[in-house]
């Protein structure tokens, strides 16, 4: 008898955690160790265009936004964190998966650079990094996101008391041109474009013949070519002070020059951006980059200098380095 009551009491208990089990508001939930108070969160539609470099795009965060989170002022010692798709927190540097942020899968979750289905990371870049607005940067790990993919991940930027999430729905775009030109007025200098690539390819930017030919005093660009052949023009790489070079240090009638706009060798020290004129009508120039030590942000000044008697006429190419080419971009008529 006894023991049929203890086998009653059994089944009676098995029954009864199965019935619980099956309704899913009994379910516990994923433990938050974290006691700040969570905001409403702040979505965010992006779009990053498709690479397999690691390539980051940076987005700012709206400051007034966030300084209203955190009582008129942000702070500087904010801590960033990722929220699982299952609401669990992971927060502050002793817990990121990249170097500055989180590693993500598709389906949102936090993870490690190696897991399997890892797609993208964000990151947080603060006041601490030297961003005078708080920002955030995206990128993809390699082969891991193909166009059209949507992702959406959750981030934010707590305190102790207050936490501010974001909820990044995030779109992955074919990839653009990775190049553009501008002619600036004055016909003689170009804003050159260009995203970062690491296989020394080269933007062909045609120059303004009709203003070259007037400033040099010659009837047409075959003339230049002429004199060239003939050694009463001369092609020379001009130095951030303003002194001629006359050598060539790139293939062709070409310069390489570092980061401060002289005139360098190849692979020399903070070596950056080439130019090259291949002798050729109509009269262009080959512009990349060397395939490390670039990242966008970066802005180089480089001249050369068609030379024939007392006559020198400076071109100017202005290359920026961006994260991709939108159509907001335009000449930069700044003197630097």
């Amino acid at each position: 008898m006894k023991k049929h009551s203890i086998f009653t009491l059994i089944v009676e208990l098995v029954f009864l955690v199965g019935a619980c089990s099956k309704n899913d508001d009994l379910k516990p939930l994923p433990e938050d160790k974290y006691n700040f108070t969570s905001r409403t969160a702040v979505v965010m539609e992006i779009s990053v265009s498709q690479n397999n470099s690691y390539q980051v795009k940076e987005f700012t965060l709206d400051p007034s936004e966030l300084s209203a989170a955190f009582g008129d002022s942000i702070p500087s010692d904010l801590m960033f964190y990722a929220i699982d798709s299952n609401n669990v927190k992971h927060v502050g540097v002793d817990e990121y998966t990249s170097e500055y942020g989180f590693y993500f899968t598709k389906s949102g979750n936090v993870c490690m650079p190696s897991a399997k289905g890892c797609a993208l990371f964000v990151e947080y870049y603060g006041i601490k990094s030297g961003e005078t607005n708080p920002t955030i940067g995206i990128g993809q790990y390699p082969e891991a996101c193909k166009v059209g993919d949507t992702m959406t991940v959750q981030i934010g930027l707590a305190d102790t008391i207050t936490g501010q999430p974001y909820q990044l729905k995030i779109t992955i775009k074919a990839p653009g041109e990775w190049a553009t030109y501008f002619e600036n007025s004055d016909s003689l200098t170009y804003t050159v474009y260009e995203t970062v690539n690491t296989e020394y390819k080269a933007l062909k930017v045609f120059v303004d013949e009709t203003a070259l030919c007037k400033k040099l005093g010659v009837a047409s660009s075959t003339k230049i070519v002429t004199g060239i052949i003939n050694k009463t023009i001369t092609f020379v790489g001009i130095n951030a002070d303003g002194s001629s070079y006359p050598n060539y240090t790139a293939n062709s009638y070409g310069h390489w020059f570092d980061a401060s706009g002289n005139v360098c060798s190849w692979r020399a020290t903070n070596c950056s951006i080439y130019s090259e004129w291949y002798g050729e009508t109509p009269i262009s120039f080959s512009i990349g980059q060397f395939p490390s030590g670039i990242a966008a942000g970066n802005k180089f000044t480089i001249r050369q200098a068609f030379v024939s008697g007392s006559k020198t006429v400076i071109l100017t190419f202005k290359v920026r380095i961006v994260d991709e080419i939108t159509d907001y971009l335009g000449p930069d008529e700044t003197k630097k």
